[in-house]
């Protein structure tokens, strides 16, 4: 006696009705095989792991009293695994299947033995799932455990991997979605198309990605985090890169090589207080194009959002300090007020000329000279200036030109004008506006000793600016004063030292691209010592 149609492929976790087909075998050449009548019998069917078990211990026993069609040997019989506790191996447990039939009259008619096979897929398994083989696989759809599954190969399912338990793999874990009560460690990869799920830790010593990732204890991965969702964990950690196109929400820590944020089209809103959004704005919302925002929410929920990075004009103000002047031919910048006399003299006076100081490079070279440690700044370039370029404004390479030198060219800055109201000496170098932005604010301070040579002297201090469009042609002219410092009575010889600020405002391309220098010019003849000067750039 047997059974047909190759039914007993049974999905462990399940109520299965399957249709049997009993027969009694003959010889297939005198005596075909007939169905047996099934008609007031009783048909049943016990699996067991191996002939040694006795029928308590079989995976399932059922049984059928009404038959679809018993004259023909078809009955169709219930088979209920969802309480299977047998331990599954592989994909499939191979199982000895008997099947009787017990007539009318409660005698038990002879038996059949055939093999049969448990499922671990597609659906469930009630139990744990351990296995050194290569791949516990689920191709058909979900694979669900109400245990831990381990393996020391990988776990693949083209559905659901569920497990009530730990998840721990030394191969990849593939699936549609991928969720454990436990933990989930792969020593691969972590890859699906819909979540990761986890009351534990999600481990990786691959990649982890899916569409959201989701752990009450950390996502770490030894490569990349991916989400096209959202990542939730109590720390989130990789090697890699992290790439999300929804939240990260952590209450611990982000660890990474760096983060990767995509524009966004309106401003992030976070449920509850004490949270913090930084952003990188498309301009529709807060901020401009390619701004990098910040939304914070103090512990009443109250919000303020500021801009920590304008694309547009860089970030933070800065300065540079020189005393790479042609005319400060002694001292050292920044370590004392020792300078060389310059003779302002009575011709220039009476023509009311302007005294540029210009800047040298072999001056720079040789008066900036650092007199404090410079191994604990990022970058430290000393033909900047003093400071080495370390504390200039974002996105600005130089402060001041010390070579720039144009002369002999038509609208030259550094040839000198002798005639008209503007008159001024030659002079090579310049302050170099060519990296700001418009909008910053320039402010110059202009250091310097003066020794009157004539009592009731009026000194006047300014920047000789010139502005120049995109070819370089020179637009306007002009001297840019402060207050004038007048010297009485009894100043005649005596040093006095100056510290002069002046400002000047990047309104447009032209004011970027501008020639400037300090300068002065007096009453009388003077004697100037021109020491350092400093010029900050306010955003």
């Amino acid at each position: 006696m047997s059974c047909s149609d190759n039914i007993f492929k049974l999905y462990a976790g399940e109520i299965t009705t399957k249709r049997v087909t009993v027969i009694e075998p003959k010889d297939k050449v005198t005596d075909p095989d007939v169905p047996v009548d099934l008609t007031g019998s009783e048909v049943v069917i016990t699996c067991k792991e191996d002939t040694a078990q006795s029928n308590a211990e079989a995976v399932v026993q059922a049984s059928q009293t009404s038959h679809a069609d018993g004259t023909n040997g078809i009955t169709d019989i219930d088979f209920d695994l969802t309480n299977v506790v047998s331990r599954i191996k592989n994909e499939g447990a191979l199982l000895v299947c008997d099947v009787w039939i017990i007539d009318s009259a409660g005698k038990r008619l002879p038996q059949g033995t055939f093999e049969g096979e448990v499922m671990a897929s597609p659906n469930k398994v009630a139990g744990v799932i351990d296995t050194e083989d290569p791949t516990i696989s689920a191709d058909d759809g979900i694979l669900t455990v109400n245990g831990d599954i381990d393996t020391q190969g990988g776990i693949t399912a083209t559905g659901t991997i569920t497990s009530t338990g730990d998840i721990t793999t030394s191969g990849d874990v593939d699936a549609v979605n991928v969720a454990a009560s436990g933990t989930i460690s792969s020593g691969g990869d972590i890859s699906t198309d819909g979540s990761v799920t986890a009351t534990g830790d999600v481990t990786a010593s691959g990649d982890v990605s899916g569409f959201t990732l989701t752990a009450s204890g950390s996502v770490v991965s030894q490569g990349d985090i991916t989400a096209s969702g959202d990542i939730y964990g109590d720390n989130v950690t990789a090697t890699g890169n992290v790439t999300v196109d929804g939240d990260i929400s952590t209450d611990g820590a982000i660890d990474a090589s760096y983060v990767s944020l995509n524009e966004q089209s309106s401003d992030p809103s976070l449920a509850g207080a004490g949270k913090t959004a930084i952003w990188q704005s498309d301009g529709t919302g807060a901020g401009d194009d390619g701004d990098i925002m910040a939304k914070v929410y103090d512990s009443a929920g109250n919000s303020v959002t500021r801009t920590l990075i304008d694309y547009d004009s860089g970030s933070d103000s800065g300065y540079e300090f020189t005393g790479g002047f042609v005319d400060r031919t002694t001292g050292q910048s920044g370590a004392n007020d020792l300078g060389s006399n310059t003779q302002y003299t009575a011709a220039m006076a009476s023509s009311s000329a302007w005294y540029r100081f210009g800047f040298s490079a072999a001056r720079q070279a040789a008066n900036d000279v650092a007199y404090f440690p410079t191994s604990s700044f990022d970058s430290f370039d000393q033909t900047k200036g003093l400071f080495g370029g370390a504390h200039m404004p974002e996105g600005i390479e130089n402060l001041v030109d010390y070579s720039f030198d144009d002369s002999g060219q038509s609208g030259s800055y550094s040839d000198a004008v002798t005639s008209g109201s503007l008159q001024y000496n030659a002079a090579t170098g310049s302050y170099d506006l060519t990296g700001c932005n418009v909008g910053d604010l320039v402010k110059v301070r202009f250091s310097f000793n003066a020794v009157p040579q004539v009592a009731n002297s009026t000194l006047e201090v300014g920047l000789i600016f010139m502005t120049r469009d995109e070819y370089d042609a020179p637009t306007f002219t002009f001297a840019l004063t402060t207050q004038p410092i007048f010297f009485g009575t009894g100043s005649q010889g005596v040093a006095y030292l100056n510290r002069v600020e002046m400002s000047a405002y990047i309104a447009s391309d032209e004011d970027r691209n501008a020639r400037l220098l300090p300068a002065i010019r007096c009453n009388n003849e003077i004697l100037i010592q021109p020491l350092t000067t400093l010029i900050s750039i306010i955003r």
